[in-house]
């Protein structure tokens, strides 16, 4: 199992220029690349989301067990496709859990479920309670202590 990194070896980049430098020297480095996603999406341009998702997937790739990186990038991606990002999230959960961190696990796990609690509320405030419980499942189902998917249930049913 790979250690959870916290801290870059490199140290706190912040300069995008320099970790693109940087990241020419040495191009299979999992942790640039993770360094180089989060700057480029801390941009919230369009073209640097973009580019800054793909180096967080260059570096799961180089090191499949960056559970940081999967944390990441399901934060990103989860609005856009939240069967994706609940994946991603319950992968970096595993490794935290892996490495002893079971409250950073749980943690990552509640903030995915929130997701479909959120649009399971919107749901039953459109009166369409069918498919408010289906995201509260959906909830339960990444974070099984989630009370606010339970909360849900107590709305449509009382």
């Amino acid at each position: 199992m790979a250690d959870i990194i916290h801290v870059s070896k490199f140290g706190a980049y912040k300069d995008i220029k320099t970790l693109r430098a940087e990241l020419k020297k040495n191009p299979k480095s999992a942790e640039l690349h993770f360094q180089l996603g989060e700057e480029l999406l801390r941009t919230h341009t369009p073209a640097n989301q973009k580019k800054g998702i793909s180096h967080l997937e260059k570096a799961i790739k180089l090191n499949p067990e960056y559970a940081e990186a999967y944390q990441l990038l399901a934060h990103k991606i989860m609005t856009d496709s939240p069967k994706k990002g609940a994946r991603l999230s319950k992968k970096a959960a595993e490794f935290y859990k892996a490495a002893g961190e079971d409250k950073r696990a749980e943690a990552i796990l509640e903030e995915a479920a929130m997701h479909y609690v959120y649009s399971a509320w919107d749901k039953v405030n459109d009166s369409n309670t069918t498919n408010a419980l289906k995201e509260a499942e959906r909830a339960l189902k990444i974070y099984p202590d989630c009370i606010d998917a339970l909360n849900v249930y107590g709305a449509v049913y009382i």
